[in-house]
């Protein structure tokens, strides 16, 4: 009897608790403790948040414990009411209940007026509406901007959402969300930062009878054109593109075969050269088409990828050729690059300290350049002290990236040689990690990328040109033109055949970045090495760990970190170390661990080994805020470079004292004749009496000449014989110390 009376009170509590409203409910005290019953209208597609509605409102409940929770599902939660940015919420949650599953899920259609907080966590509809920037493919973790009748809202796609990789709708459309905020300031009250989630591709309904599934993707790069293949969700009839070297098109119309997945094959093109393209396919008084997008042809004539580290690599894992140590040598190398400009010459740097030595010789190469009647434009970073700008000549038009609440940094290091050139073989792009800094240069481990492509060249300009807001070589900037950070727009080409090997090129925040790296660290077989200054992005940790355990390639893989500053930096770090165990490792030096690599199946030709670099941090403000770039170029010979590379930076990891030191400049060795012809002489500069070792190997690694030395070594020369026609590399080992110098015989 006192157990069924027992029930029948604890039957009646609930009944009570459980008898207000969410709507009720929402103007309840903050922290209080209150029981909710509702319809969830989501499930994991927006990570471990569930939004429940009961007819009279919606609200939101969190917590890692409610993740068995599906759309559909009636429940009964009971937790605290807390504000997150704005967003109420009941959090944590202490306990819930699945009444029944499969509910019917009621969506309350509005207008744009009616974003605001009195509908805040209902799913809602709003109809005939279009996104403002279509024709990509949707990015986790991103914001993005839809109008209807001249109004615009928000809407945000998160990491785990199964619309990430899909194409945004060109047309228009109906649309259905979860309505949502984030807000963070003021604490309370807050009636901006409205966002509405749609949860998969059945929330966003195309109104017309044909549109696009799949935007044009390109194949068979070739000198004299390119491939194009789009889906439809029907059969279209017919199906074409026009082409031109404007986005007006002017070249033409190519006819496309194929119904529902056309393909379009364009000819008799030039070398080298961009071309703007616009898919279209057609049934009956419709017509799906793509947006404008940019391509380019394969470059008459390409010299090989170069890598180059300023920190000493171990070549005894080099499989192909032996990377290139340049100890102090990166300023030296870039001037002798530029030295050789002939026509044009565009520079975006972050930071560049003319007043050093290294700095210096780069200064001095960019004005020998201009008084040579080079065309030089130069972009920096207007929030750091640049001294480079006193000593450039004062008529090279130079522009400082714009600063304000709108923009963060114009974070990119990269060099246009000559993107024009009536001779492919000129063109050049230098990029990489490397600020020109005289730690940057000499102390901080950094990495550079050449490519010597016509190609390549252009697709850098056309970025570099947005930024400058004019496309004429040598002119001034047009700061009403001028797009930076955020305002840019994804306006360059991405894929390039390099000499048969492919190269992906992509620039923040236009391109949705981390969606590419994320596709990179996906295609990882056997093995994946990074080295970062920095990750604050959760979704890429979580996807190193599930790709590291899924793909069994954790034996293989590798990996190195600089910052764990601030506690994204932190979440990210305890989800690598969880999946690396001791193949991860915080560097430990006083320098700075500047690079921004990932290396993927280096050693496994047939898994498409690469690898990602450039001077994007793997960070939520590089992904959608800085002017950054990031090259993946898929090549084994380019991949086992960086091996080598980060096969001395684990080396070298927890030990400050450990790697080899750097000769100061000028000191080592010289050779000479270079170039020679049978023989040539290495006389030495470094007066340190302890034995040392010269090796000479030729390009693929393999040793070819191996003398001990003893004694002091400074003022001594050596002689070479019996040298043949090719490019050698000279290895002067002595105590700590390393340096190299290529030997060129013709």
């Amino acid at each position: 009897m006192k157990k069924l009376l027992f029930l029948g009170l604890l039957a009646l509590f609930s009944s009570e608790v459980i008898s207000q409203t969410i709507a009720q409910i929402r103007n309840s005290p903050l922290s209080s403790i209150v029981t909710v019953r509702g319809v969830v209208v989501n499930g994991p597609e927006l990570g471990g948040i569930r939004y429940l509605q009961d007819g009279t409102a919606g609200i939101s409940i969190y917590g890692s414990n409610i993740s068995s929770i599906q759309r559909g599902d009636s429940v009964v939660a009971t937790g605290t009411l807390t504000s997150y940015n704005n967003l109420l919420e009941i959090t944590p949650v202490s306990s819930f209940t699945v009444l029944n599953s499969n509910n019917p899920i009621t969506v309350t259609a509005i207008q744009t007026s009616q974003i605001a907080e009195a509908l805040e966590g209902e799913l809602v509809r709003i109809d005939s509406c279009q996104f403002n920037t279509p024709g990509g493919t949707f990015s986790g973790n991103t914001n993005y901007q839809m109008s209807k009748n001249g109004q615009s809202f928000t809407i945000r796609i998160g990491n785990n959402n199964p619309l990430v990789g899909s194409v945004i709708p060109a047309g228009v459309v109906n649309l259905q969300s979860v309505l949502s905020q984030f807000c963070g300031s003021p604490a309370s009250g807050c009636t901006t930062g409205y966002q509405l989630l749609p949860r998969d591709a059945n929330d966003i309904i195309n109104t017309a009878n044909i549109y696009l599934t799949q935007l044009p993707a390109l194949s068979n790069i070739n000198p004299s054109g390119f491939t194009l293949t789009w889906a439809t969700n029907v059969a279209g009839n017919p199906s074409f593109v026009r082409y031109g070297r404007t986005p007006q098109l002017e070249q033409g119309i190519v006819s496309a075969s194929g119904a529902a997945a056309p393909s379009a094959n364009l000819s008799g093109l030039q070398a080298g050269q961009i071309y703007y393209v616009k898919a279209f396919s057609v049934l009956g008084t419709d017509t799906a088409s793509s947006p404008i997008r940019v391509y380019a042809t394969q470059s008459a004539q390409s010299g090989p990828i170069r890598a180059y580290f300023n920190r000493d690599v171990d070549t005894s894992v080099a499989t192909l050729e032996p990377a290139v140590y340049l100890p102090n040598d990166i300023a030296d190398t870039l001037a002798a690059y530029i030295d050789r400009c002939q026509q044009t010459l565009d520079i975006a740097i972050y930071n560049w300290d003319g007043v050093t030595n290294q700095g210096a010789r780069i200064v001095q190469a960019v004005n020998d350049a201009y008084a040579r009647n080079v065309k030089v434009r130069i972009i920096f970073d207007g929030s750091t002290n640049n001294s480079s700008y006193q000593m450039l000549n004062l008529n090279i038009p130079v522009v400082a990236s714009p600063q304000g609440a709108n923009y963060t940094i114009m974070h990119n290091k990269f060099v246009i040689m000559d993107a024009n050139s009536v001779d492919p073989r000129k063109s050049v792009v230098w990029t990489g990690s490397t600020n020109w800094t005289v730690t940057q240069l000499t102390t901080d481990a950094n990495n550079v990328i050449v490519f010597q492509d016509q190609a390549i060249a252009r697709a850098y300009t056309l970025e570099f040109n947005e930024m400058w807001g004019d496309t004429l070589p040598g002119s001034a900037a047009v700061p009403a033109n001028a797009k930076f950070g955020s305002f840019k727009t994804d306006n360059t080409p991405h894929e390039f055949n390099v000499g048969g090997k492919r190269v992906e090129v992509y620039f923040s925040p236009s391109d949705g970045v981390n969606s590419k790296i994320l596709n990179t660290i996906n295609t990882a077989n056997q093995s994946l090495e990074f080295c970062q200054m920095l990750i604050t992005r959760s979704d890429l940790s979580s996807r190193i760990s599930n790709v590291v355990s899924t793909a069994g390639i954790q034996p293989n893989s590798y990996g190195l970190l600089d910052d764990t500053s601030g506690t994204s930096a932190v979440n990210a770090y305890n989800l690598l170390n969880t999946a690396l165990g001791n193949h991860f490792q915080l560097d430990q030096h006083g320098w700075i661990l500047h690079h921004k690599y990932l290396v993927v199946d280096q050693n496994a030709s047939a898994s498409d080994p690469l690898v990602l670099t450039g001077s994007h941090n793997w960070s939520t403000s590089a992904d959608t805020r800085n002017d950054e770039n990031t090259v993946v170029v898929h090549d084994a010979r380019l991949a086992n470079l960086y091996h080598q590379e980060f096969v001395r930076r684990w080396a070298e990891r927890n030990d400050p004292t450990a790697g080899l030191a750097q000769f100061s400049l000028g000191q080592g060795f010289s050779l000479f004749p270079n170039p020679a012809q049978e023989q040539a002489w290495v006389r030495f500069e470094e007066s340190n009496p302890e034995p040392a070792t010269l090796i000479m190997h030729d390009l693929l690694g393999q040793p070819l000449w191996k003398r001990n030395l003893y004694g002091t070594l400074k003022g001594q020369a050596i002689r070479i014989d019996g040298l043949s026609t090719g490019c050698y590399l000279i290895t002067l080992t002595q105590g700590n110390k390393r340096i190299s110098q290529k030997l060129f015989v013709p």
